[in-house]
């Protein structure tokens, strides 16, 4: 009856994103993550959170009102870093799908893997993961021509 294929986000696509605030090999360029739709229509990112049985859990801080402003403070503390560590992970198997012209600390290439994407996502500085997870979330992204089929074979290959 209806043909919504072309608005469709969670069919495997990816879009190139480009991390500008980074310089590339060599400093040539800037490195481009391959991301998938971080939403409700891609089924891996939706399964990666539905089986984490982190996700849900939280600290028990009883009557946080007993607590110090300081023992408050590195309570926030760790649960931001909790979720952080969540969110990496989650990008990590279901949302960053390759890369091109990401360097390494030496400067060669960073050949990608679900491990290795975690630990881009949580050494890079707060504000530009915050821009990745933007992206990734806004649906917009990935309808029209400009998002790609990417064959996970391929994925981290220039």
């Amino acid at each position: 009856m209806f043909d919504f294929s072309s608005v469709q986000v969670g069919d495997g696509r990816t879009r190139p994103f480009e991390l500008v605030d980074l310089p590339g090999i060599g400093g040539e360029g800037h490195p481009i993550l391959h991301l998938a739709y971080a939403g409700s229509d891609n089924e891996d990112y939706i399964r990666s959170i539905v089986s984490d049985p982190t996700q849900y859990e939280r600290d028990d801080p009883g009557d946080r009102g007993n607590l110090t402003p300081l023992q408050r403070g590195n309570l926030e503390i760790q649960e931001r870093r909790r979720s952080i560590e969540t969110t990496a992970a989650h990008f990590a198997t279901s949302i960053i799908k390759g890369w091109e012209n990401l360097p390494q600390a030496d400067g060669t290439a960073a050949p990608y893997s679900p491990d290795a994407a975690r630990d881009l996502m949580l050494q890079l500085p707060a504000w530009i993961r915050a821009k990745i997870i933007s992206f990734a979330g806004n649906p917009a992204n990935f309808v029209g021509s400009g998002a790609a089929a990417i064959d996970a074979g391929a994925a981290g290959k220039p």
